[in-house]
């Protein structure tokens, strides 16, 4: 269920047990997660006191040791002394029994240390008697006296009545409190009546109880749209439940990659937020722009996630809260990956993991060298990359159902890695795992099933199965279409990979249809500008260039020139177009007009990539190949020796890896005819 202030009591209790006993409130015979709640959710644990003196007496020496129970002024039995009854409350099971709020339980331990009547005990007159007489020993008993010799009876009526003014008093201010605490309480319960009643009513439209003639078959997006209507024209007057409502449907269409709609909930959640809380160091603020930069990762706006996650880096190191620093440190080290700066990414996780680490918690740790694995595939440490995959697919493995999603992610992320290094069948048999179980635990109609039928369809385009891959890129766009509607984001993903399957299969023609429809998609949803738009617009003057379109340069340029005026001059992924543009001009036997961009882009990935980075090998091989084509032997020959060497990280029976030694070969045959 939702956290509520119910939760924090709870942690608050188990704190104050530690404190009181020098233990946890509960034991367990394993530490495994099962035990745990198991334990946690059905055993009562032992009374402090009893605990404590359980301690204290087993021998002399411990009993010295331990002077809690003298400090705290329990007796030999202690079964209802105070502090166990603000413990058991605070610990209760269920949340409607615990304290209402941390503020009563703050007073109730205020009242414990001051002698003082605590709420969650009857107000009997025993025990209010027994309170008073402890609290005030020495002026009770002075008071007999002087009544027993019938001398000062003036001065004890004065004193008892200032105890009375004093009392009524207290008990003005905390009837004043418990009414605060009874608004907060009835504001907390009415939220939660909206919150259900909202749902319920939105959810009522698909009842199977309803009439016929009422009855409506809807899709989760058309819920989805319904709920954010609604939002748009409810709750006016109570900007922070509407903030929560916002966040809730927002969150969820950004897991079904609806990011145009996810986004204009999220920010206007973040904004209702800050208004109604003027504080951006607030929780809900801060819970807030995490949700906003996570979209931002999911749409590749790498510049302004890192922005927004750089201040909430900060924040949480101000606030001390290792766990939420953890989180927002690899969250900056995705932005960080995103725009090219590999060793800033890096030494985020290590930070990170340092912090999973002195918790104890392994799954965050593996959580975390999933992200390193990742890392280090793109930097193309294939074997690095592979271990450490491995590795996170063992510890969840062992920590979780066999069936949790994780255990999907891990195979997702190994297929992945092992496709990248050129392990074709292995990383197949993997994927087609990951579709199998997403298809059991999803349907076939989903997302997650859309996303696992692409990656197979690509390891199948690698592999040259191109009809098998097309066929699956086609039923995916029916899914596609289905689940987001034609022309969503994912459309064009898929639109992408299929132009690239008909490339390898020997159609550019047909490739340059598709691929020219996933740069319309993305430049229509992100702009001419965005990532994904030029990345496409690359693969789109490649192919025009593949088919001797007689303006591939003059698109080649126009590129170039679009992404010299919105990457910063250093970005590595200017060398993209650089190296095709140079390829296209040896190939139109100017290779001398083709030397200059080349060695731009190598100097552009020597620049920015780990020196072992195949990319650097690619790109010298492609100047090699150039001052080969111009007669300069001696100078193509390093170059091309160097980039054979550094390909082959990809395996030996890589494309690549084969064009790298066929050019060898061409060095070594113009050496013999010269």
């Amino acid at each position: 269920e939702a956290l509520t202030t119910a939760s924090d009591v709870y942690s608050l209790g188990v704190l104050l047990y530690l404190l009181v006993t020098g233990e946890r409130p509960y034991d367990f015979d394993r530490a495994r997660p099962s035990e745990i709640e198991r334990v946690i959710c059905e055993v009562e644990p032992k009374r402090p006191s009893a605990r404590v003196w359980m301690r204290a007496t087993a021998s002399d020496e411990d009993a010295a040791a331990l002077p809690t129970r003298r400090s705290l002024g329990w007796p030999r039995r202690a079964a209802g002394d105070d502090l166990d009854t603000i413990v058991r409350e605070a610990l209760r099971k269920e949340p409607e029994l615990r304290y209402g709020s941390v503020a009563r339980l703050s007073s109730d331990l205020d009242a414990y240390l001051n002698e003082l009547p605590i709420s969650a005990r009857p107000d009997t007159f025993s025990y209010l008697a027994g309170k008073f007489v402890r609290r005030h020993r020495v002026p009770v008993l002075g008071a007999l006296l002087l009544l027993a010799v019938l001398v000062g009876g003036v001065v004890t009526t004065s004193w008892q009545a200032q105890i009375a003014r004093e009392a009524q008093e207290r008990a003005e201010l905390q009837r004043a409190e418990a009414a605060s605490q009874r608004d907060r309480a009835e504001l907390e319960r009415r939220r939660a009546e909206e919150t259900t009643a909202f749902l319920t009513d939105l959810f009522d439209v698909s009842d199977p109880f309803r009439d016929e003639g009422e009855k409506q078959q809807t899709t989760a997006r058309e819920l989805l749209d319904l709920g954010a209507q609604r939002i748009a024209s409810e709750f006016d007057d109570d900007p922070l439940l509407r903030a929560s409502l916002m966040t809730t449907i927002g969150r969820v269409y950004r897991n079904l990659a609806l990011l145009d709609d996810g986004d204009a909930l999220l920010s206007e959640a973040l904004e209702l937020r800050r208004k109604a809380l003027a504080d951006d160091s607030a929780g809900p603020v801060l819970e807030s722009l995490s949700d906003v930069a996570d979209l931002r990762l999911d749409q590749e706006r790498y510049r302004e996630a890192g922005e927004i996650l750089e201040g909430l880096v900060s924040e949480r190191r101000r606030r001390g809260d290792p766990q939420a620093l953890a989180l927002a440190l690899e969250d900056l080290s995705l932005a960080k990956r995103g725009l090219d700066l590999p060793q800033e990414a890096e030494a985020l996780l290590a930070e990170a993991f340092d912090l999973h680490a002195a918790a104890g918690d392994d799954l965050a740790v593996a959580h975390n060298r999933s992200l390193l694995g990742q890392l280090r595939l793109r930097l193309g440490d294939y074997p690095g990359a592979e271990k450490l995959q491995r590795e996170v697919l063992e510890v969840r493995s062992r920590e979780l159902s066999p069936d949790h999603p994780r255990i999907t992610l891990s195979l997702n992320d190994l297929a992945l890695t092992l496709q990248a290094a050129g392990q074709l069948e292995p990383a197949e048999a993997l994927f087609r795992e990951v579709l199998e179980r997403q298809q059991r635990a999803f349907g076939d109609r989903s997302h997650h099933v859309a996303l696992a039928t692409h990656n197979l369809a690509t390891v199948l385009t690698y592999d040259r199965q191109t009809d098998k891959a097309l066929e699956l890129y086609a039923a995916n766009a029916e899914r596609i279409a289905e689940i987001y509607g034609p022309d969503h984001p994912a459309a064009a993903r898929n639109a992408k990979a299929k132009g690239m399957a008909y490339q390898v299969a020997g159609q550019p023609a047909e490739a340059i249809i598709w691929v020219r429809r996933s740069r319309d998609i993305y430049r229509y949803h992100y702009g001419p500008t965005h990532g994904l738009t030029l990345r496409d617009a690359n693969s789109l003057v490649s192919l025009m260039a593949k088919t001797g379109d007689p303006g591939a340069e003059a698109a080649y340029l126009e590129l170039i020139e679009t992404l010299r005026q919105n990457l910063d001059p250093k970005d590595w992924r200017l060398s993209y177009p650089l190296l095709d543009l140079g390829l296209l001009r040896i190939k139109n036997g100017e290779a001398r007009r083709a030397e200059a961009v080349m060695r731009e882009a190598l100097a552009l990935r020597r620049a920015a990539l780990p020196e072992s980075h195949w990319e650097i090998a690619l790109a010298e091989g492609h100047l090699g190949f150039c001052l080969l084509r111009l007669g300069r032997l001696d100078d193509a020959a390093p170059l091309l020796e160097s980039s054979e060497k550094g390909l082959l990280q990809l395996g030996e029976d890589h494309a690549k890896v084969e064009t790298a030694r066929r050019r060898l070969d061409e060095l070594e045959k113009a050496r013999a005819a010269s």
